[in-house]
């Protein structure tokens, strides 16, 4: 499963409609999710290369105010049941006047288990 995978099926569980940086032109629906990400860092351990570590961006819009409060509560409770998952931050929510959508950015850490592969120039400890 890759990293898109792996981020929508979690997502899911919190909004059905979930996208990866944007909403497909023309796809009508009051309220959705986006996510991008960006790799922040690696986990290394006897010279193999075993975890990646992804910050996600996950922005929640709705046309509907009320249903921010308890969509973020949902996502920070998955999040910090998730084994692989933690440090959501809530980053704030604002109102789209061109949209008339409520838009809610929030973010977290994934770590996430990568083949196996031997690091070629593994750093020497020094005395």
């Amino acid at each position: 499963m890759d990293i898109n995978e792996r981020i929508c099926s979690l997502l899911s569980q919190v909004c059905e409609d979930v996208f990866y940086v944007h909403k497909p032109d023309g796809y009508e629906v009051d309220k959705y999710m986006t996510f991008n990400f960006t790799i922040n860092g690696f986990w290394n351990s006897d010279n193999i290369s075993e975890m990646d570590k992804y910050y996600i961006t996950v922005n929640f819009l709705t046309k509907n105010q009320m249903e921010l409060n308890p969509m973020i509560e949902k996502l920070k409770s998955i999040i910090r049941n998730e084994e692989m998952c933690y440090g959501f931050q809530n980053r704030g929510t604002t109102y789209i006047k061109d949209s008339l959508e409520f838009f809610n950015a929030s973010t977290f850490y994934m770590l996430v288990e990568n083949e196996k592969e031997v690091v070629e120039n593994p750093i020497e400890p020094t005395e």
